[in-house]
């Protein structure tokens, strides 16, 4: 008696719920459908399946939405028009929560008429990419900034970027830079009020001669560095200096862009042996 009552509580609402599903023994019988009907307030819950590409979808007062069995049947593909919400969320509290990694192509694609890809975080990277081979992260945008990049922390970098066998950035065009632009720890850069990038040469050169009164003695080209145009050409201290090297006047009477000539002039009225050591300093378009 009691196996028979148990029967009927089962089977009597299966028989009243015929239009919306079947309950098997190891499975549900979704009603099957080839189009999907109006979903709203009273369509809340109600379970499909779509014949006509095989997939089950349920109704969540709005819209329908699509169910696979244990994720994603790929590849996927999903269309939404929510704005006040996300499409896609997921939260991880002690770890990463979305990982993605691409062989030969992108571990990540966003693409947008806004921002494509957008992260933010407290007190780590809002967004970190690895490579091995190719780009971590590439950004490319028809009218704005293929990346951009906010930092709100007095050590923190907007764009950071290590390379632990090269190249930490590399920019293939021109880089505008709105500040200061310091390059380890405000070392080894020239600042200059054109776009064109400058260059800094020094070396030393060492005059042993005897020069008449009031006389001139022009040296050989005396090689530098290689500039793309005539450097400005600076005489700089004396180093080693011996006898009569103070009544020496140096002066640059020729420069080009990958050599120097000095003039020598005795200016005292008898005749100056001497031995010193000149620094020579270029400065110029690189």
């Amino acid at each position: 008696m009691k196996k028979f009552v148990l029967l009927l509580i089962i089977f009597i609402p299966l028989i009243s719920l015929a239009q919306s599903g079947i309950i098997l023994p190891n499975s549900i019988d979704l009603p099957k459908v080839t189009a999907l009907a109006t979903c709203g307030i009273t369509e809340k819950g109600k379970m499909v399946y779509r014949i006509t590409d095989n997939k089950a979808y349920y109704c969540n007062g709005t819209a329908w939405q699509e169910m696979t069995g244990g994720g994603f049947n790929l590849p996927y593909s999903g269309t939404g028009t929510n704005t006040d919400v996300p499409l896609f969320r997921i939260i991880n509290n002690t770890g990463t929560a979305i990982w993605a990694e691409g062989d030969n192509g992108y571990g990540i694609y966003a693409q947008s008429n806004n921002t494509g890809l957008r992260g933010v975080s407290i007190d780590r990277y809002a967004v970190h990419g690895t490579s091995t081979y190719d780009i971590a992260i590439l950004g490319v945008s028809s009218l704005s900034h293929g990346v951009f990049g906010t930092s709100n922390g007095v050590n923190g970098y907007g764009i950071y970027g290590t390379g632990i066998n090269g190249r930490a950035g590399y920019f293939d065009g021109n880089l505008k830079v709105a500040n200061d632009l310091i390059v380890n720890e405000d070392k080894g850069i020239i600042q200059n009020s054109s776009s064109t990038q400058l260059k800094h040469y020094s070396r030393k050169v060492t005059f042993n001669h005897t020069i008449a009164p009031f006389s001139t003695l022009i040296s050989d080209d005396i090689p530098i560095a290689t500039f793309s145009a005539k450097p400005v050409v600076y005489i700089g201290d004396i180093e080693n200096q011996l006898n009569d090297y103070y009544k020496i006047i140096l002066s640059i009477v020729s420069v080009d862009e990958n050599s120097i000539r000095i003039r020598l002039y005795n200016s005292s009225n008898t005749e100056s042996t001497f031995t010193a050591t000149w620094n020579i300093i270029a400065v110029g378009p690189k």
